[in-house]
């Protein structure tokens, strides 16, 4: 079941991803704040069905960075919302790593 809700997430946030990459390359913060914040709100909608699943350190990290991505866009700070995007981006992923069930993650 959190496979599933996160493959779910997964499609909707990786598009996401994808506009703040692009709007902090453009410098477009209206647009990287509206991508921002749709995405902190994706995340909050999913977050509480992921945690009775997993590891709670990685859920709290990508939630924190989240939440200071629309402040980070709304006072045009274009390095550390780039910064932070990436970081978003790469925490999302190790996330989901972690949790396929491949061999080198139940060893």
């Amino acid at each position: 079941w959190s496979l599933w809700q996160f493959s779910l997430l997964k499609e909707k946030a990786i598009p996401i991803f994808d506009q703040m990459e692009e709007a902090a390359k453009q410098e477009n913060f209206s647009a990287a704040t509206v991508a921002a914040q749709q995405f902190l709100e994706l995340w909050l909608s999913y977050e509480g069905k992921l945690i009775p699943f997993v590891r709670r350190d990685p859920l709290e990290a990508i939630g924190s960075c989240a939440a200071r991505l629309p402040s980070l866009a709304e006072h045009e700070d274009v390095a550390d919302y780039a910064a932070a995007v990436q970081e978003l981006r790469y925490r999302f992923e190790e996330l989901w790593e972690s949790e396929i069930p491949m061999l080198r993650n139940l060893i």
